[in-house]
Formats: structure tokens, C-alpha cells, sequence
């Protein structure tokens, strides 16, 4: 992990023309038809609804009160990939 993205806060505030990873991560909200359609397409594609639940497990690690547990988090989360998505 570089430098700069070990520093990043939650909640963090940056200029205009500067990356910010919490908002490249943030979820889409998944609200009437957007769950509709999303139900509708993870009901009929299995690895898609794996990949999106193991996503969606990705944002507990912004919850993480130190480096050192945000760290361990993201090799668990790493470890835990589903099977036949690591190769993609």
C-alpha cells in the first residue's frame, strides 16, 4: 500500500482535482427500481451476487480505528476473495 493511500482518513476533505478514496468507493444507492434491477440480475447470476457481497464487505474496513487493524482487515478481505475472482 503507498503512502498516500495508508493516510487516507474517512471522512477525509480534498481539493478539487485530487483523489479521494472513500468517494472512488462509495455505494450506489439501492433504492426501488435500482433494487429491483439489481436483485434481478444477482438472483440470476450467482458470482455476481458473491462479488458484490464480498464489495460490500470491503467498507468495513474504512471502519477500522487504526492503521494496524485496517491492515489486517484488508489482508482478511484479500484472503477472502470468492474463488474464480482473483484471476479476473
Amino acid at each position: 500500500m503507498g503512502d498516500a493511500a495508508s493516510g487516507a482518513k474517512a471522512g477525509q476533505k480534498t481539493p478539487d482535482g485530487f483523489y479521494n478514496a472513500e468517494r472512488m468507493v462509495k455505494r450506489v444507492t439501492t433504492k426501488g427500481r435500482e433494487r429491483l434491477i439489481m436483485e434481478t440480475w444477482t438472483g440470476a447470476f450467482p458470482q455476481l451476487l458473491a462479488t458484490y457481497e464480498h464489495k460490500e464487505r470491503f467498507y468495513h474496513i474504512w471502519n477500522c480505528a487504526t492503521r494496524r487493524d485496517a491492515e489486517k482487515a484488508l489482508a482478511a478481505w484479500i484472503d477472502d476473495i470468492p474463488q474464480g475472482q482473483k484471476e479476473v
